[in-house]
């Protein structure tokens, strides 16, 4: 389909940046320029009764059109955590036409949800400043406008490539192995922010006019539903995805006359407590564990014996009730790789 694109491109280049965007990527450029005049000329010549006639030429001309095509691939998507913060979804987005140097493509971005067993909330789109690779929320770009009823355009110059993100966080009552898609949806649009169609560009839109240079929609077909070939919009679609790994838990109790003691549960004998953490996901560790456990009524801890093991970075910590009698236990902030077990050991005297 093409639209004429006689004054718009004034348009475009009076209202976007003539240089790159912080956080673009400027491709090797390939396809012929658009407006780009490529003649031919032929030239024919001939004999009559041994004379060379004059030479005859046919020549014929035309501009090359402005092939418009956004181009939005879906990078990664996130595992999430119910009531988990800032949750992202990766994205690149392309002017992959032939637009003129100096000059950029404007496109309206949306984030849209699909397929979905719960809720994201607090949906923003975010550009990559190109400062460190990944989501950063002190060096990206916010886009999303806290005003909800405006919307997101960017510019990118020709084969320019910029990283977008989807950033959004989990509801309370998502459950595990829940999904949520979003489609990331960029529509080309004029340089001042209307979409591209064939009533706004042009006096005669859908001429084919070989002496025009025409607006031809080069996209194909999306992940959205209306999404369809050559409608002048690309989407691409990420998934959140509930996830936390399976821990079992286990807890035994038990004497060692070694301990001085009489090898039964008597009253100034040593138990050893057990807690074992299993980690029963085989491909996925689990962070931030902690495993704690309150001094039983009638027992006093036996000082320094708590010992975790198997937890990277985890910190012992007693707590006591500010006189010196230990209220708790705990192995903090500790990582489980997959299908491991991470362990807390503590003893107390039976009074």
């Amino acid at each position: 389909m093409k639209r004429n694109m006689s004054g718009m491109l004034g348009t475009v280049l009076g209202s976007t940046l003539a240089l790159l965007v912080a956080g673009q990527v400027q491709a090797a450029i390939t396809d012929t320029t658009a407006d780009t005049l490529i003649e031919n000329t032929a030239s024919v010549t001939f004999t009559i009764g041994g004379v060379t006639t004059p030479k005859v030429d046919g020549k014929v001309s035309f501009k090359v059109d402005h092939k418009i095509r956004p181009l939005v691939a879906a990078v990664s998507g996130d595992s999430v955590v119910p009531e988990g913060l800032d949750y992202v979804l990766q994205f690149t987005v392309t002017n992959d036409g032939n637009t003129k140097t100096g000059e950029t493509l404007e496109m309206l971005l949306e984030a849209l949800p699909g397929a979905a067993d719960y809720d994201m909330t607090n949906v923003e789109i975010w550009q990559e400043d190109g400062t460190s690779g990944g989501y950063q929320i002190g060096e990206d770009t916010k886009l999303t406008d806290p005003d909800p009823t405006k919307k997101v355009y960017i510019n990118l110059e020709r084969d320019a490539v910029t990283t977008i993100y989807i950033v959004a966080d989990a509801e309370a009552d998502a459950a595990n192995g829940e999904a949520y898609d979003y489609h990331l949806r960029a529509t080309a649009t004029d340089g001042s922010q209307n979409v591209l169609s064939q009533d706004a560009i042009g006096d005669n839109p859908g001429s084919n006019d070989a002496n025009e240079s025409e607006a031809v929609f080069a996209d194909s077909n999306g992940t959205y539903t209306d999404d369809i070939d050559t409608d002048g919009e690309h989407s691409a679609l990420a998934t959140y995805t509930v996830y936390w790994p399976v821990l079992n838990v286990t807890k035994t109790a038990s004497i060692d006359a070694g301990d001085n003691g009489s090898g039964y549960y008597l009253p100034g004998d040593i138990v050893t407590y057990t807690i074992e953490v299993l980690n029963e996901d085989g491909s996925n560790g689990a962070s931030g564990v902690i495993i704690s456990d309150p001094i039983p009524a009638n027992t006093t801890y036996h000082p320094a014996s708590l010992v975790c093991t198997g937890l990277s970075g985890s910190t012992a910590t007693v707590t006591d009730d500010g006189s010196g009698t230990v209220t708790d236990v705990s192995c903090e902030d500790g990582s489980i790789a997959a299908s491991a077990k991470g362990t807390m050991i503590f003893k107390v005297k039976i009074n």
